[in-house]
């Protein structure tokens, strides 16, 4: 999608690795978010339906740093570890040191772009450390996260997951590792 490559600074580049599939509602505020974070966005279209390509081509139009969109085909089919290798393989292709792994309804709150504070974090990071950053799970609008009484992990207080990690180049999505 994007004319050129950036390449890395100071030998360091963020990339966000995100894959989509009808999700033209919640991509520009979630797009938006990862532009404070990351030097860019490689995107892989899980044979989506809804307008979401033509959302994420006018997010480029704007200026959002997204440098890579893989098309799948043929009948949808939920791959996401083999999905998450695909945008791996391509994040290294564009020079990618840092990988940030975000769902589209997952974002970065105003906080942590604040300053580039976030962005800082990540790049000390060494290659094969990994961050661990609290999330909410936005529903129904960026006002709105869902936390089930009935699941106590629910908690954005307590959970967390490994989406941000500096690559020492042996990190591999298969089917026994999820990262």
């Amino acid at each position: 999608l994007a004319t050129t490559i950036r390449p890395a600074e100071n030998g360091k580049k963020i990339v966000a690795l995100v894959e989509q599939r009808n999700v033209e509602r919640a991509l520009p505020v979630f797009l938006s978010a990862l532009k404070y974070v990351v030097d860019a966005i490689i995107v892989l279209d899980d044979v989506s339906t809804d307008r979401s390509r033509l959302v994420l081509m006018q997010s480029v139009l704007k200026g959002l740093p997204v440098e890579l969109l893989i098309n799948m085909t043929g009948p949808w089919k939920r791959q996401e570890l083999r999905h998450r290798q695909i945008l791996l393989y391509f994040g290294r292709k564009v020079a990618g040191t840092h990988f940030v792994l975000p769902d589209y309804d997952e974002i970065f709150s105003a906080n942590c772009a604040t300053n580039g504070l976030l962005r800082r974090r990540i790049l000390e990071l060494a290659p094969g450390d990994s961050l661990y950053v609290p999330w909410v799970e936005v529903w129904k609008s960026v006002k709105l996260q869902r936390v089930l009484p009935s699941d106590p992990d629910m908690n954005f207080l307590t959970r967390r997951q490994t989406i941000i990690f500096a690559d020492d180049g042996r990190v591999e999505y298969n089917e026994q590792s999820t990262g």
